[in-house]
């Protein structure tokens, strides 16, 4: 019977995706989209005044700070969740779908997912990611013959600032005597315009450099590199950034999350497609 568990929800998804196809589309109230961030609403530091010496940035601190943030939870920040259509009206905004269960010697999957719940197309995608890049493992874990000593676990945060629906999901992987994986996927969703929002259109919102942003990201890799590159020489297996690589431009920047006090925490889940439970977290 546990079994069904898994095999539900994938089925939760496909009724879903029939429920949204037959949904009447309703009419836009303007062909312009709406600003996503007010700036003046959101409360951004200015790190350090002419002249004067700024502290070292511990990112060790900033990524334990991130790994806080999985709580399984949801912050509305008193959002009026009456504004949006929901597929079940009884539920949060958010919610989490969750599988526990355990087989001695073969699997242990502690599972929490969270559901969006917003009856329209766009949304109804995100749902449709989380199932093909988390729920099918489990299924793949569960059917497996092969599977021995397997952990699976899955967390996720979520949290809406002025209006953008931000979601950040981290799943573990230990496969038997195979390297740890840490994956992370991330939704950022403009509540008001039904569509997913982008890093670069949210320093433009929040009136942030960009420029200076992607100087910031580049001095932060660099530095946690150095230290990577220290322990290499003292003989330790770690992994290796390629510092000349795209994925560390803003406009390839895809995984970033952000948090009920509008703290922008930027990814790069080395995991996702590497065995590596190896990732940065950069936080503006």
């Amino acid at each position: 019977m546990k079994r069904k568990l898994f095999y539900g929800a994938i089925i939760v998804v496909c009724f879903i995706s029939i429920i949204l196809a037959i949904v009447v589309q309703f009419s836009k109230t303007s062909n312009q989209p709406n600003q996503i961030l007010n700036s003046a609403d959101v409360n951004i530091e200015n790190n350090t005044e002419p002249g004067e010496t700024e502290n070292p940035i511990d990112y060790d601190a900033i990524k334990n700070e991130f790994n806080n943030l999985f709580a399984n939870t949801f912050e509305s920040n008193n959002y009026q969740e009456s504004k949006i259509e929901k597929i079940s009206e009884e539920q949060k905004l958010v919610f989490p779908y969750t599988i526990h269960e355990k087989k001695e010697g073969r699997y242990t999957l502690d599972i929490n997912i969270p559901f969006v719940n917003i009856k329209q197309e766009e949304a109804e995608k995100l749902n449709t990611k989380s199932n093909d890049l988390f729920i099918k493992k489990a299924n793949e874990i569960v059917s497996s013959t092969d599977a021995q000593n397997t952990t699976y676990t899955i967390d996720y945060t979520a949290s809406i600032t002025q209006d953008i629906l931000s979601i950040a999901i981290k799943a573990t992987l230990k496969e038997g005597s195979n390297p740890q994986r840490v994956m992370i996927q991330t939704y950022n969703y403009d509540l008001k315009n039904n569509q997913q929002v982008t890093l670069s259109q949210i320093l433009q919102n929040w009136e942030m450099d960009e420029k200076d942003t992607q100087t910031a990201i580049l001095d932060g890799i660099t530095e946690i590199n150095k230290t990577s590159e220290a322990l290499i020489q003292s003989g330790y297996d770690v992994y290796q950034r390629n510092l000349e690589d795209e994925m560390y431009k803003i406009a390839n920047s895809n995984y970033f999350y952000i948090d009920k006090t509008g703290r922008i925490y930027v990814i790069y889940p080395y995991g996702n497609n590497q065995e590596t439970s190896e990732y940065d977290v950069i936080a503006f």
